[in-house]
């Protein structure tokens, strides 16, 4: 008796929590040019519909669930090097939207006595220091991006913490400050997996040499060559544009990028569903 008890229990359980990962795909699909958004929801009618009829603390239980899986996808916001994402992102942040930098994540990895940082100076010898003993970024660049094999090991040192660290930060403002738009800002949301947590994904893209040009003109210490190989050593933007779901080229000047902007978060984020 108490066996069927519990495994009755534990069946209208599974059902209820299942609605999370349906209110997730919801949120995923909406923005597909595909129809299981409206599947999704119609799924959901359907198990609650039932729950409520069998039980009504796990129907509401389920209903809740649903809602929760959507409030729990984020948004992701990626890009080339000097497309326009931090800018972009800054006309976001004046709509309330929370950004989650994926660039000032990393810079904490090479603050002095931090894991990365010992690690990095150990591979890469002490000549990348700064009489401050801070890591040269702009020097340790040029030596990463003009070898495949330093790209790949600084990757994998600093992507797990990083990723680690982002997922912190949205949790936290999802639960803690009640942000319903919180952003993951990321160069790497594509090749690091994280665009899977994210609906939509917003792809910035611009001409090679737009990139090339903003990229000399704030970083007076680069090179056109260096620049060309942190581009080249990139995911190639048509790559991107198979994981995105709203693409914005941004060859144009900082009003239309504005523009951009107010119709995405207008049409896109300024509501639930």
């Amino acid at each position: 008796m108490f066996l069927t008890f519990f495994l009755d229990k534990c069946i209208l359980c599974f059902l209820a929590f299942g609605s999370i990962p349906i209110g997730f795909i919801n949120r995923k699909n909406k923005f597909k040019k595909i129809e299981n958004h409206k599947y999704a929801i119609f799924s959901t009618i359907i198990v609650n519909s039932f729950l409520i009829y069998v039980n009504k603390f796990f129907g509401l239980l389920g209903i809740f669930n649903f809602f929760l899986g959507n409030y729990l996808c984020l948004i992701g916001i990626t890009g080339g090097i000097a497309v326009g994402k931090s800018t972009f992102c800054n006309y976001l942040k004046k709509k309330d939207v929370v950004i989650i930098n994926a660039d000032d994540i990393t810079s904490q990895i090479y603050q002095p006595g931090s894991i990365c940082y010992k690690k990095i100076v150990k591979h890469f010898g002490t000549d990348i220091l700064n009489k401050d003993k801070s890591i040269n970024r702009t020097l340790l660049r040029k030596i990463v991006f003009n070898n495949e094999e330093n790209v790949k090991y600084i990757n994998k040192i600093t992507h797990t913490y990083i990723i680690l660290q982002i997922i912190k930060e949205c949790l936290k403002y999802k639960f803690l400050y009640f942000k319903y738009n919180v952003a993951i800002e990321a160069p790497l949301l594509i090749e690091t997996n994280l665009y899977l947590l994210t609906s939509p994904v917003i792809l910035l893209k611009s001409s090679v040499d737009n990139q090339i040009k903003r990229i000399l003109h704030r970083d007076k210490n680069c090179t056109y060559d260096t620049a060309m190989s942190i581009i080249k050593n990139q995911l190639p933007t048509d790559e991107k544009i198979k994981f995105a779901d709203i693409i914005i080229n941004n060859d144009g000047d900082l009003l239309d990028l504005k523009m951009k902007c107010d119709v995405v978060y207008n049409k896109y984020l300024n509501s639930f569903f």
